[in-house]
């Protein structure tokens, strides 16, 4: 098989996937950020959703100054 029909087929399927992917999220989220809203309160979604971000943000940087060194610490 030529490579060109490999890579148009994975184009075509990463394009699937991913509409498939939005229409859930689209269909589940807002009715999830509704409920959260009403549960917790506005202050507290965004607290949650700031905690999350400085989380992954620590994390980031933590792994990228230690992408590199030897395990073993040497």
């Amino acid at each position: 098989m030529p490579r060109w029909p490999e890579i148009l087929l994975t184009l075509v399927l990463f394009a699937i996937a991913m509409s498939a992917l939005s229409w859930v999220v689209n269909a589940t989220v807002p009715g999830a950020v509704d409920w959260a809203w009403d549960r917790f309160g506005g202050v507290a979604v965004w607290a949650i959703l700031a905690g999350f971000f400085v989380a992954a943000l620590s994390y980031g940087i933590y792994d990228h100054r230690r992408a590199g060194r030897n395990p073993n610490g040497t």
